[in-house]
């Protein structure tokens, strides 16, 4: 083996083990100027055609991914190829980044990002909960917002009515219910607690009320 083959066996060993090393690591935020905050593998939600079935379907496709910081750019590189189709990086300026909600989608570890160049969401899946984190925290991902049922600011405030209903809750159950099984962490009997909801509301007043260990 000639000198100059040597060296560059030598030299791209070294590029595979530090390759090998960085592929079985966790990504980390990266200090050195002018490389990637974050790099690994994601999978992106993309709509595909059902050949056989002649319908719109939905595909989990896989890209190496890399996130600049400071210039937001991410840059994917599709790892399958699809026939007939050329597919070389896209690069991408992040718009925002929010979690996806866990009861909003069948897969794990899934968060969602709005950028310049598509229009609309793009959903993407981490590796892990872990990976998850560190890509929401280099692309500065928030939590997503719960919005509550209730829409007028004054339905959600308790008023005069709402403040005699509750001190007649703590009266009735001071006077009447303090001994009463059921309603301090102790299984109690339905009889007993739907008397005392008649002494509160009346004797004209029926509920179903289900009874369980706290």
């Amino acid at each position: 083996m000639s000198r100059q083959t040597r060296n560059h066996f030598s030299s791209t060993r070294e590029e595979m083990e530090e390759l090998k090393k960085r592929m079985k690591e966790a990504p980390q935020t990266c200090k050195l100027p002018g490389q990637p905050t974050i790099e690994g593998y994601l999978y992106t939600q993309e709509k595909c055609v059902w050949e056989h079935r002649g319908a719109l379907g939905i595909s989990w496709v896989k890209y190496y991914c890399r996130y600049e910081k400071e210039t937001k750019t991410l840059t994917m590189i599709p790892m399958e190829q699809k026939p007939g189709a050329k597919q070389g990086p896209l690069d991408l300026t992040l718009k925002y980044c929010v979690r996806r909600k866990t009861e909003s989608i069948d897969k794990r570890f899934c968060f969602d990002i709005e950028t310049n160049e598509r229009p609309g969401t793009i959903t993407l899946q981490a590796l892990s909960e872990a990976n998850r984190r560190l890509w929401m925290e280099a692309m500065d991902g928030k939590e997503p917002i719960y919005h509550s049922p209730i829409t007028k600011q004054e339905e959600m405030e308790l008023n005069e009515v709402g403040f005699k209903f509750v001190r007649k809750c703590i009266n009735i159950i001071e006077t009447k219910g303090i001994k009463t099984e059921g309603l301090y962490r102790t299984v109690g009997s339905n009889i007993q607690v739907q008397k005392l909801l008649n002494a509160f509301f009346g004797n004209n007043c029926v509920f179903t009320i289900f009874i369980g260990s706290s």
